[in-house]
């Protein structure tokens, strides 16, 4: 569902054609590093770091009380049984919640949502999940995925479903079965929309046997008294489509928030009032009585006890809001891009329920060279880039979005400058918090700088899955990534990822490539085509005699270079010319870093290995040390003092002391 997710962003710090501006050497950088005391770790066991706040929540969802359910486009699907208790996460599979979830009325632990685009049920709390036979996906098929779903309260087996060609279906057996009932004109579709457009879909099915459907597509409404055969569009403007609500004492009355206030029907979505109330609105719900209407822009909430009638206005300084319900207690509840918050003072202050809600699927660390507390993370699926000024004791989210984060590289020539390659785009920073857009192309994993040439980038691609170039390949560019030219000659026409690119240091042309497997975002189908190497800046490339097929990962450790390969960990102290393996696997290594004399390596079945002698002999960590299973990628990296190692797995940040 790659192709469903896709926000390009390209502001600040570009050129007139949007390409990143080559680097002013002659500005002093000031990265403002902290001046943070290395934490007291024990040096036998790994432990976790601080958990990295879960993202991307965008439905907030509640029969008037417990159990709440959050969904997330980035970390899944979220369940809270009672109040003050902790988040489970419901296990369905991937981490692609694009719809709310739709409860059934009366049952709050059965429910629907959609699952990378696929509906899905549970009517157990979770405890089994069910895919239903509705926009499933079809290798090498564009899938009309499920955007939004709705439970019908006067017939709870009536279930609607939107997708993303308008299609609306029906179903009267509680999912089991569907039929197609019409087409919504939605607005103007996009054949990749972002998340926003994602987050604006909502269905209110009709109030009473023989009622009206309304729909929201984020920009704008359309009604349909037919269940759904034909529909009228009666609203055209950007709307805040989860803010849609129904009035559950009188069905003629519906309001929706948008970026100029809040709009309001009393025909059901037939006519529409705009009314200014004071700000933008997000998100919307009202009370399961009707004594209560909420709603919440970007720094205020508003309250209306009279139906909307009057508002009271809250300021508030939560995050961005993408979700709020209210309970059956009188309480508040918000989710936002960090977490989830409680009110029980109408929003006078906020109590974070967001404990356990964390990012489970980090496959990139990487640490300033300069700055020893700074830590960066990198999450897929849409969880994005973190950055931890304490040695991973706590996390921020980066405010620019990332689909799957790659790779994150530091300049080794330009203080406080770092890329980040992410799926089909790179970006850099300048100050570890404004990302801008550099090149957005193809799926790209592989990336080095050049020690002596800042503006000189080396980038390479995928050959195979979504947003994949037409073959493997490596792209140079001279001009910070302004312009590009292929610098492929000598690569065999591969689906493989050119996944690891490393400079030699104090040899800078020449360059050594590792290959990896290439299939999907995570990289586990097909395979690499072994090891190559260039004495010409990456112009062109030979391959290099090693029995591996698949590189995961390149570091130095002194003069000599380590690769994590599917045959084990192998080591060349002549610039790539020829290696020897230093360590036999029986399972492919997939990440390896070294900090000083210390180094860590990790299969993809989480056994570790431990180096004290600069990688030239390894040992066999005891199993109790072990990391839970890396199914996809991961990442070792120490601190710039050399006094913490961190290891980037599915379940987290791991960390050890050196």
């Amino acid at each position: 569902m790659r192709t469903l997710l896709l926000l390009l962003i390209a502001a600040g710090c570009t050129s007139t054609d949007g390409a990143v501006k080559p680097a002013d050497d002659s500005a002093a950088v000031d990265d403002g590093c902290p001046d943070v005391a290395a934490p007291a770790l024990a040096t036998d066991a790994w432990a976790q770091a601080a958990d990295i706040p879960a993202t991307g929540l965008h439905g907030l969802s509640t029969d008037g009380g417990y159990p709440v359910w959050v969904a997330s486009h980035s970390t899944g699907l979220w369940r809270e049984g009672a109040s003050e208790a902790a988040w489970d996460r419901v296990n369905t599979g991937v981490t692609h919640i694009l719809s709310e979830v739709a409860l059934r009325p009366g049952d709050p632990d059965h429910a629907f949502w959609s699952t990378g685009g696929t509906a899905t049920r549970t009517r157990d709390g979770g405890e089994t999940v069910e895919i239903l036979p509705l926009g499933l996906i079809v290798p090498g098929e564009r899938t009309d995925v499920v955007w939004a779903l709705a439970v019908t309260a006067w017939s709870p087996d009536r279930v609607f479903a939107l997708s993303r060609s308008g299609a609306f279906s029906l179903s009267a057996d509680d999912g089991d079965t569907w039929t197609t009932q019409g087409v919504v004109p939605i607005h103007n579709p996009p054949e990749t929309p972002d998340h926003f457009h994602v987050w604006g879909w909502r269905i209110l099915p009709e109030a009473a046997e023989g009622g009206r459907i309304v729909v929201g597509d984020g920009f704008g409404i359309a009604v349909s008294d037919d269940a759904g055969a034909t529909f009228l569009r009666t609203l055209d403007t950007p709307l805040a489509g989860h803010s849609l609500v129904r009035d559950p004492t009188d069905a003629t009355h519906i309001v929706v928030g948008s970026p100029d206030g809040l709009y309001e029907s009393h025909d059901e979505g037939s006519t529409w009032t705009l009314r200014d109330i004071g700000g933008d609105v997000l998100a919307g719900a009202w009370s399961a009585d009707g004594s209560a209407l909420l709603f919440v822009g970007s720094d205020t909430l508003f309250l209306s006890a009279d139906g909307g009638a009057t508002f009271t206005l809250t300021p508030h300084s939560l995050p961005t809001a993408t979700a709020v319900a209210v309970l059956d207690d009188g309480a508040w509840l918000v989710a936002d891009q960090a977490g989830a918050w409680r009110s029980d003072d109408d929003g006078a202050s906020w109590s974070d329920i967001g404990s356990g809600l964390a990012d489970e699927e980090i496959t990139v660390v990487a640490t300033d060279p300069s700055c020893p507390a700074r830590v960066f993370a990198g999450s897929r699926c849409g969880g994005g880039l973190f950055r931890s000024e304490d040695y991973g004791a706590s996390w921020e989210a980066v405010d620019t979005f990332f689909h799957y984060v790659m790779g994150v590289y530091f300049d080794p020539s330009v203080r406080g400058r770092i890329w980040a390659v992410s799926d089909d785009r790179l970006l850099l920073s300048e100050d570890g918090e404004t990302w801008n857009q550099a090149w957005a192309s193809y799926h790209y994993h592989g990336f080095a700088t050049h020690p002596e040439e800042p503006d000189t980038l080396l980038l390479g691609s995928v050959g195979e899955g979504e947003y994949a170039d037409d073959q493997m390949r490596v792209y140079r560019s001279t001009d910070a990534g302004a312009s590009w030219d292929d610098s492929s000659v000598g690569l065999p026409v591969a689906t493989s990822s050119a996944h690891a690119i490393l400079r030699w240091p104090g040899a800078p042309d020449v360059v050594v490539l590792g290959t990896y497997k290439g299939g999907g975002v995570s990289h586990q189908d097909g395979a690499g085509v072994g090891l190559f190497r260039s004495t010409d800046g990456g112009e062109t490339w030979a391959a290099v005699d090693i029995p591996v097929i698949d590189v995961a990962a390149l570091h130095m450790s002194g003069d000599t270079l380590y690769a994590a390969t599917d045959t084990g960990i192998w080591a060349s102290s002549d610039e790539g010319l020829t290696w020897e393996q230093r360590a036999d696997a029986q399972v492919p290594i997939i990440a390896i870093g070294f900090g000083g004399v210390y180094g860590f390596a990790l299969s993809g079945a989480g056994q570790l290995y431990r180096s004290e002698d600069s990688g030239v002999t390894w040992a066999i960590e005891p199993t109790d040390r072990e990391i839970p299973p890396a199914a996809t990628l991961a990442q070792i990296a120490f601190s710039a003092d050399n006094t913490v190692a961190f290891l980037a797995v599915n379940s987290g940040v791991w960390q050890i002391g050196v």
